[in-house]
């Protein structure tokens, strides 16, 4: 349906879709429960939001379901679970 919308849309700027989800994170042999979202790839392009670090998901992370996962933090989330560590991204531990 999302499809749908967002391809025969001549009214909006853009379209994009969201849900939230509980997630699982797992971070140095250790695993927590997380609040997330499922988004579209043009997500962050709708919203006009640029990653500080790293990369934002794009509508190429849409065309094979499963076949590269991303994730993308919040400021606020990465600030106090990590401690802005910017070592985090390409880190082999995940």
């Amino acid at each position: 349906m999302y499809k749908d919308f967002r391809d025969q849309n001549q009214v909006f700027s853009g379209v994009m879709c969201r849900y939230s989800l509980p997630l699982s994170l797992g971070y140095n042999g250790q695993n927590e429960r997380v609040e997330g979202e499922l988004v579209s790839g043009n997500y962050f392009d709708v919203l006009g939001v640029k990653a500080i670090l790293g990369r934002t998901i794009t509508p190429d992370d849409d065309r094979t379901p499963g076949a590269h996962p991303v994730a993308v933090l919040s400021h606020k989330f990465w600030a106090e679970r990590f401690r802005a560590d910017r070592g985090l991204w390409g880190a082999s531990s995940w």
